[in-house]
């Protein structure tokens, strides 16, 4: 998120205000939003990769291809700051 863009997620409790640094799903339009960036940060790759909201699909023809689809795909991530949790992951899987 954005840095001016973390105040109008703050809230105040009796202790402290905070403010978040991630988009919330609970926000108006933070689906949407979040789908654009998803589209936006993968339009390079868009001959072997798709994002549908925090899923990205890379298909590719060999396992050699596909290593270098998936070292672009995320190089491009990391430069973006985003975080992948491996463990919810799945690689070189063949269609069914």
């Amino acid at each position: 998120m954005e840095e001016q863009s973390k105040d109008y997620t703050s809230f105040k409790t009796h202790r402290a205000q905070y403010r978040f640094n991630v988009l919330l799903f609970g926000l108006q339009n933070a689906a949407a939003t979040f789908q654009r960036v998803m589209n936006n940060s993968q339009k390079e790759f868009c001959e072997f990769s798709r994002a549908y909201i925090d899923d990205i699909a890379i298909y590719s023809a060999d396992i050699g291809t596909h290593l270098k689809h998936l070292n672009c795909v995320f190089t491009k991530l990391d430069e973006l700051e985003f975080t992948v949790n491996t463990k919810k992951c799945s690689f070189a899987k063949k269609p069914d």
